[in-house]
């Protein structure tokens, strides 16, 4: 309800009565928080596009990433296999990482066509015992050749004894791919790159009780 009133005087100037109206004005409520509905929504909408435009133009720059880790590598190794100047051991170790990452990069391509776990963040791990020398080590020869073209020197730092953990091998040697990747692309020529693998010592919680 909207009420209009006015109070009157009487000749003396004292409050004499009040006179006013009042109105139903349930229609016109509706209608503006109808409005204001609809410019929530909107704005919901608006935000939600430009939050999937974000999330696009992220998976597209991670996409051409990944890709891009797998195949520089691989084209490194071609033009040495090209010039024919490695020896019968280098050119089998060229080979070798070549079809790797071919497998790799099929393996990449069907988990990024797989929409629904895109969408959900979801991608199968597969957990076993990974020894992280192996994967670093790997890792090193994948993006050597492109390292050789600029002269820098990729050095590592293993503990004396191995330390095996849970993980999915396969996601471990392409986060240390991109990690050498990157060092690569932003170190100067002839410069090194150090990888030191720790055993940290494990904590071990105490319950109170």
């Amino acid at each position: 309800m909207e009420a209009h009133g006015k109070l009157l005087f009487d000749a003396e100037g004292a409050p004499d009565r009040l006179i006013g109206v009042c109105t139903d004005i349930t229609v016109r409520k509706e209608a503006e928080d109808e409005r204001k509905s609809l410019l929530v929504r909107e704005k919901t909408a608006r935000e939600a596009a430009e939050h999937a435009d974000r999330a696009k133009d992220e998976f597209l720059a991670t996409l051409s990433h990944e890709l891009r880790t797998l195949l520089t590598p691989m084209l490194g190794w071609v033009r040495m296999l090209a010039d024919g100047r490695l020896d019968e051991a280098q050119r089998k170790r060229g080979i070798s990482v070549i079809e790797r990452n071919i497998r790799m990069q099929s393996q990449l391509i069907e988990d990024l066509l797989d929409i629904s776990r895109i969408i959900t963040g979801k991608l199968r791990l597969n957990i076993v015992p990974v020894d992280l020398q192996t994967i670093i080590k790997s890792a090193v020869e994948v993006v050597r050749p492109s390292a050789d073209l600029s002269g820098i020197k990729i050095d590592h730092q293993f503990p004396d004894s191995h330390c095996p953990i849970k993980g999915d091998p396969d996601r471990l040697q392409q986060v240390v791919w991109n990690l050498l990747t990157n060092a690569v692309k932003f170190s100067s020529r002839d410069g090194v790159i150090t990888i030191t693998l720790r055993i940290l010592p494990c904590r071990r919680k105490t319950v109170s009780r």
